[in-house]
């Protein structure tokens, strides 16, 4: 005759079932957001390459970051014409779901037109506000754009940052349509934004700055970095104008500055230029 369990020596199993997934599920989630997390470096290395070929197919430029009166039948008609950098760069790309980060979820949707939606909300920004700028004293001119050989140290220049998705901002402000916010720009601001008396931008990182209620005070969508989104871990995803990309701290992406989590975004200002990752200039 086989002995059944007793109740208590169901009870111990139950209890280290209990235990065991308390110790693995842990484990198992880590382990899915560092594989996002290796999806979006990848990501951002092709978005990059495909920028950097458009570049050497239009006499070394980089790509504006959006173009009026484009004429492509997938820009947005509702601001005059406007394509976005990712617009630009789509025929250099695979597919336009890799402009969505894996921590940020898809950005096409059900029946949402793919290459129109992929274009519009991405979840990459573009460091527009150097690589292609519009000059304090001149604006609103038509936007410039830059040269790969104006860019003093290609290795240490930033081009494109994981940014807030489309979900995370506020429903009171949106251009493309609600909860989209500035996505239609594709953009990320430097910390230096509020102060920076060359350059246009539109709001800068710290305490104060538009983003804190766009975003909701949400950290992990940029809302106090400038839409910069520290999602992997409590670090951004970022690459460079020579097409390296990684993983790097909030504090790393303000190098050379004085920012920190506690200061208003008007007393940021550039404390070291030669660790200042954003200007293309020496």
């Amino acid at each position: 005759m086989k002995k059944a369990f007793t109740l208590i020596e169901l009870l111990v199993v139950i209890a280290i079932i209990a235990i065991l997934a308390a110790i693995l599920f842990p484990v198992f989630a880590q382990a899915k957001a560092a594989a996002k997390a290796t999806a979006s470096l990848s990501n951002i290395k092709q978005i990059t390459l495909a920028e950097m070929i458009y570049s050497s197919d239009v006499d070394d430029k980089n790509v504006r970051v959006g173009n009026w009166d484009s004429g492509d039948p997938d820009a947005w008609t509702g601001a005059a014409g406007w394509a976005s950098w990712a617009l630009q760069i789509d025929p250099y790309q695979k597919n336009v779901q890799m402009n969505g980060s894996p921590l940020a979820g898809p950005i096409v949707r059900g029946s949402e037109i793919a290459r129109r939606v992929g274009t519009r909300l991405m979840t990459y920004g573009y460091n527009y506000t150097y690589l292609s700028p519009s000059r304090t004293p001149n604006w609103p001119t038509p936007i410039e754009t830059t040269t790969a050989t104006e860019v003093a140290s290609p290795g240490d220049t930033l081009m494109f940052v994981e940014r807030a998705a489309r979900e995370e901002y506020n429903d009171a402000i949106y251009w493309y349509g609600p909860r989209t916010g500035w996505m239609i720009m594709g953009t990320v601001e430097t910390p230096f934004c509020y102060n920076d008396p060359d350059y246009w931008c539109t709001d800068g990182w710290g305490l104060g700055s538009w983003y804190n209620g766009y975003l909701a005070n949400n950290e992990k969508a940029g809302a106090f970095t400038g839409a910069n989104a520290p999602r992997a871990n409590g670090n951004m995803i970022a690459s460079f104008t020579d097409g390296h990309a990684k993983k790097m701290t909030p504090g790393g992406l303000a190098a050379g500055t004085n920012w920190n989590k506690n200061i208003d975004d008007s007393a940021i200002v550039v404390t070291d230029k030669s660790k200042y990752i954003w200007d293309t200039r020496e």
